[in-house]
């Protein structure tokens, strides 16, 4: 299996502010966060979509639902095990405030990480991936979490020409024990 990494232009500046340490590369403010987004062999690579996993990362590792609104389409459907269907950023955003908020108190950080197992694009207009997600909550005093996720997204390209995620699905990978 041959695996392709998706860097962003600035990735050296990026590695190098992560090896400082998140937290301080968050508050120079002018630098966003870096998320590995790992294609498989025989997933080709997307600017529009793939430009959507950085955004949805620095908006994670900003601890800001904000960015949503350039993530996602202002009526995306939203399907996660823990609550009924979600449609609209409205119905979203109140789950990851609350997440954020609570990661804010404790002064932690996020970073997340995508693996793309498959993706489909028609006509550039509409397309899909399936894959793996991984995001890292660190809180001082606290043991690390790892959340790691298998998940769906259908991409939709809006009438402005931007890529927006139209539906996000996904689940917990269950641990072995």
């Amino acid at each position: 299996m041959t695996l392709r990494k998706i860097r962003p232009t600035s990735f050296k500046k990026k590695r190098i502010c992560k090896l400082l340490g998140l937290a301080a590369f968050l508050s120079l403010g002018t630098l966003s966060a870096h998320a590995d987004v790992t294609l498989e062999d025989g997933v080709i690579p997307h600017k529009g979509i793939d430009a959507l996993y950085e955004k949805l990362a620095d908006a994670t590792a900003s601890l800001d639902t904000n960015g949503f609104s350039e993530i996602y389409a202002e009526d995306v459907f939203y399907l996660i095990p823990t609550a009924p269907l979600i449609q609209g950023i409205d119905g979203i955003k109140p789950d990851w405030d609350d997440w954020f908020v609570w990661m804010k108190e404790g002064n932690g950080t996020l970073e997340m990480d995508f693996r793309i197992v498959a993706r489909e694009v028609y006509d550039d207009a509409m397309g899909y991936d399936i894959g793996y997600a991984k995001t890292l909550q660190k809180r001082p005093n606290e043991a690390d979490v790892i959340y790691e996720t298998k998940f769906v997204v259908v991409t939709k390209k809006q009438s402005n020409g931007e890529w927006r995620y139209q539906v996000d699905a996904y689940s917990k990978l269950k641990k072995d024990e």
